[in-house]
């Protein structure tokens, strides 16, 4: 059977008729429910207000009194240090008295005992406090408490807090003259030594005594708190008002406003209900236990009508300092009065309403009816207008015609409802386009895009690149919960709990960076960038994160921290080299004076003095990888054809490392042309080459490859190296050693750092490598792996400059003759290079600095020859004198000696016509041969 319908209009009529009828039965129930549920609202109104009331004046009662007790307590410290600082001026005057008056008259020492027997009888507060005297050295003179300690020395004395209290007695009187001292110590007629004591102490300056007196916070304690119950019991607020004390156990202090003699508990005071009065303690404690306290409520006989029980509430607080808690009360029935005239009032009200009800409701009913008969057959046409519309718009874009709707709000509903039909059509299209777009980005893009859901895990999305990052593909991620906990790097696992935890929260970082585990086993850095938002669940979260493989920048970041590493302790080395390089010229100087064919030694003599010479070579070989490492020496470069320097040191290294170690050498670069030290280069590869014979166990190789390659800008500007784009020689240092672990990489060039036994390397080798490669302007490369060997790769920029010709070796330089102005701020340098000259057949004439030098230059120009200077002297260096030379006499020869400076520097020099520079230190040979060859090629007798 078919559901029977009614008509709109028709149903409106019907219902209102009906309601009207049911509103007639059920007025007379409605108005008067009304009028109980009023009175009953405005009666609960009335009594919570009025307990508000009455319960804020309590809380403020109660915490008013609260921060009296707090006050008092907080200031009986100071209290207990002003009452025993009065009573050591008292003692102090008496002493000073008796020492006044006696002085000159009778013995120290009788003096001493007037003021001690003085003293010892006096007591105060109740016979707690006594004074005390010690002297600096310890000795206790007076201990009323226990005298059987008189005599002894205490400084080692503690007390029961560790404090060595005699000891720091002492101090405070030496330091200050007097103080404050706190600490735990015994107590005259109790047990045990962890009283607190508060004392204070004076320097009596005629005996250096200590004199002292102090008292227990406990005793005063007490006696405050008989003060505070005392002017508690007078308090009074209000009609009945005032402030109850118990202590947490139930014994009654303060009650009814009135003190409570004795320890008796509340139960036994109210003894006529005693099972009341504890269930009333138990509410009490309970409140006064809670921080802020709280409100108790119950019902208790008034104090002025015995016979009645009235409600009441209690603010209850707790003073745990003193083990007290205090309140405050009030009756709740006081307000029974004004509820009764409400009562009346709304009766009055109550009949009013009906009347004014009644008609309004007569008047509306009768103009319901009215409007609908005139509006119904209009509305009934507009709705089929609607229905019409509703059932088109389904298969195709219809719209309705507004001027046909009357009533403005259908027009208005009309109108919203063809701009809904148009919104629909262009939302379809544009979610068509936003999916198409999202996709294409998603499905093409290098990160790696996801979404996540949370307290579950899962994952509702996941785009192609997580192959090529993760290794994992979309369906294999998808397919496990809480996939990255499988990829997380181990040492970041807890890291990533807390992650979820803070998910869960509602919280997450923008972007956070995590090394992860990549499907292939391979390590790699990521960096997320994220945006959480509330699901429709409540308390679930989406997480869309945009993952992208950080792993080179990474590695940069780590290459370009070590390098700042390496330049900051390079400075440091360096000059340590320069200090240390003037010592040991000092020493070699010295040595060689001693073994000049004047001095008269013995044999042994001169053997002491070769090992002098021995020992100060190896320093100077350590401090010259210090000035390397320094990155300040002085390098001599020039074209070099490195493949001639790479078969010279195969040679040397050929005799040197294991004959069992092979050596195997690859010269494949077209162009090995570069601008070097060959020196230096020869040095890198020794140090490379020695370094990998040691990694070698028994038979093994060394390969040492050379081919070209071309640097581009992109690779130059992301290398944590200062290179410029071109083309490179490449050279390659590969050994079949044991190799290194990740750790060791990471400090591999760090100076000092060294994987060798004690005594058998310095550390300095590869750090020296490392800076020389950093000066030839560049790079180097170390890749290694446990068991799989090491390869070193060097890279020097190419010149297209002819390599340079070797000269044929100097002849020993023959005995010399002439003046020499030698000038060095060290005066044993200046000593000692003095005697080794002489010896040599110079004159010589000495300066402490640059300033010294120019000015007896200018002075005695025609005598001197040549003039051999320091580069860094106080006043005036060494290069400033140079140049102030050149000016007074522009051909007088120059050699400049250096402990360490810039390359720069000294290269000018060399091109400003300095005859020689010599490294400090240097061997006597070596200077005689600078000194003959600047000589003869200033008086021209070079040979062309």
């Amino acid at each position: 059977m078919a559901k029977r319908t009614f008509g709109l209009i028709n149903g409106i009529l019907f219902l209102f008729i009906t309601a009207v009828l049911m509103l007639s039965v059920i007025f007379l129930f409605i108005q008067i429910n009304t009028f109980n549920n009023r009175y009953r609202e405005e009666s609960e109104l009335l009594q919570n207000q009025y307990r508000e009331t009455q319960q804020e004046i309590i809380h403020r009662e109660v915490i008013s009194v609260s921060d009296y007790i707090y006050k008092n307590l907080n200031s009986l410290e100071e209290q207990v240090g002003e009452t025993v600082r009065l009573r050591i001026d008292e003692a102090y005057a008496i002493a000073d008295h008796i020492y006044r008056v006696n002085r000159g008259i009778i013995s120290d020492g009788e003096i001493r005992e007037r003021i001690i027997e003085a003293l010892r009888p006096v007591r105060y507060a109740d016979g707690q406090g006594y004074y005390f005297i010690n002297s600096f050295s310890g000795i206790e003179h007076l201990f009323s408490d226990k005298p059987e300690l008189e005599g002894q020395n205490l400084l080692d004395m503690q007390s029961a807090d560790g404090k060595y209290v005699i000891r720091d007695m002492i101090d405070i009187c030496r330091e200050k003259g007097s103080g404050f001292y706190s600490y735990l110590w015994t107590k005259p007629g109790e047990e045990g030594s962890h009283h607190r004591k508060i004392s204070y102490i004076r320097h009596f300056e005629p005996y250096d005594w200590v004199l002292g007196t102090g008292l227990y916070l406990s005793d005063e304690e007490e006696s405050l708190k008989q003060r505070l119950l005392a002017d508690i019991s007078d308090i009074r607020f209000g009609t009945e008002g005032y402030i109850f004390v118990n202590t947490m156990e139930g014994i009654a202090l303060v009650s009814n406003g009135e003190l409570i003699s004795g320890e008796r508990k509340l139960w036994d005071v109210f003894s006529s209900d005693p099972a009341r009065t504890r269930e009333l303690f138990r509410k009490e404690y309970d409140a006064a236990r809670k921080p802020e306290g709280d409100y108790i409520y119950y019902t208790i006989r008034k104090l002025s009508d015995s016979a009645v029980e009235s409600p009441k509430t209690s603010f209850i607080m707790g003073i745990p300092e003193f083990n007290w808690l205090i309140g405050a009360g009030v009756y709740l029935d006081d307000v029974e009065r004004d509820i009764a005239q409400l009562r009346d009032l709304s009766y009055r009200e109550l009949r009013r309403d009906i009347i004014e009800t009644v008609f309004i409701t007569v008047f509306l009913i009768a103009l319901f009816v009215l409007l609908i008969l005139i509006s119904g057959r209009r509305l009934r046409q507009e709705f089929s207008h609607f229905s019409t519309f509703f059932e088109s718009s389904v298969s195709e874009p219809v719209e309705l015609a507004e001027k046909d709707f009357h009533f403005r709000e259908l027009a208005e509903l009309a109108r919203q409802a063809n701009g809904m039909q148009r919104d629909k059509a262009e939302a379809l299209e544009k979610l068509s386009v936003s999916e198409n777009r999202f996709r294409l980005l998603a499905e093409n893009s290098r990160d790696m895009i996801f979404k996540m859901t949370f307290p579950g895990g899962g994952y509702e999305y996941i785009s192609p690149a997580s192959s090529e990052i993760l290794g994992y593909t979309p369906q294999e991620i998808m397919e496990e919960p809480f996939h990255v906990r499988q990829t997380i790097h181990p040492d970041w696992r807890d890291w990533l709990e807390s992650i979820f935890k803070d998910i869960g929260r509602g919280h997450i970082d923008d972007v956070f960076e995590y090394p992860i585990i990549a499907k292939n086993g391979e390590e790699r850095w990521v960096s997320q960038k994220n945006t959480l938002i509330k699901g429709n669940a409540e308390g679930t979260w989406i997480l869309i994160g945009r993952l992208s493989d950080e792993t080179r920048r990474k590695k940069a970041e780590e290459d370009v921290s070590r390098s700042y590493r390496m330049e900051a302790i390079g400075k440091l080395a360096g000059g340590v080299a320069h200090d240390f390089n003037n010592v040991l010229a000092g020493i070699m100087n010295a040595a060689n004076v001693l073994k000049s064919p004047r001095r008269e030694i013995d044999e042994k003599g001169r053997k002491m003095a070769d090992l002098i010479l021995t020992a100060a070579a190896r320093a100077a070989d350590l401090t010259a990888k210090l000035s390397a490492f320094g990155g300040k020496r002085t390098l001599f470069l020039k074209a070099q054809n490195v493949h001639h320097i790479l078969e010279e040191t195969e040679i040397i290294l050929r005799r040197t490392i294991d004959m069992e170690i092979a050596i195997q050498s690859n010269y494949n670069a077209e162009y090995a042309v570069i601008k070097a030290d060959g020196t230096e280069i020869q040095s890198i590869i020794l140090n490379l080459g020695i370094n990998a014979s040691h990694a070698i166990e028994g038979g093994g190789a060394i390969f040492i490859n050379t081919e070209n390659m071309t640097l581009d800008q992109n690779y130059c500007e992301n290398s944590p190296f200062d290179c410029e784009p071109g083309r490179y020689l490449r050279i390659e240092i590969l050994d079949t050693g044991r190799g290194m672990n990740g750790e060791t990489l990471k400090h591999i060039f760090e100076p000092f750092f060294t994987t060798k036994e004690k005594g058998k390397g310095t550390g300095l080798g590869l750090a020296t490598v490392y800076r020389s490669v950093v000066d030839h302007k560049g790079l180097i490369q170390v890749t290694s792996e446990e068991g799989e060997g090491s390869s070193f790769i060097l890279l020097f920029p190419c010149v297209d400059d002819k390599p340079a010709e070797t000269g044929a070796p100097d002849e020993s330089p023959d005995p010399g003759s002439g003046t020499i102005l030698l000038v060095d701020d060290e005066e044993f340098i200046r000593e000692t290079g003095q005697g080794m000259l002489e010896d040599a057949g110079y004159r010589v004439i000495t300066a402490g600095n640059g300033k010294e030098a120019v000015k007896i230059f200018e002075e005695k120009q025609s005598e001197i020859d040549l003039v051999i200077l320091d580069v860094i002297m106080p006043e005036m260096n060494g290069i400033d004198a140079f140049y102030k030379i050149r000016e007074i006499r522009g051909n007088c020869p120059v050699i400049m000696i250096s402990g360490y400076s810039r390359s720069d520097d000294l290269n000018k020099l060399k091109e400003s016509g300095v005859s020689a520079i010599i490294r400090k230190p240097f061997e006597h040979s070596l200077l005689r041969k600078e000194i003959n060859l600047a000589l003869s090629r200033n008086s021209g007798t070079e040979s062309r």
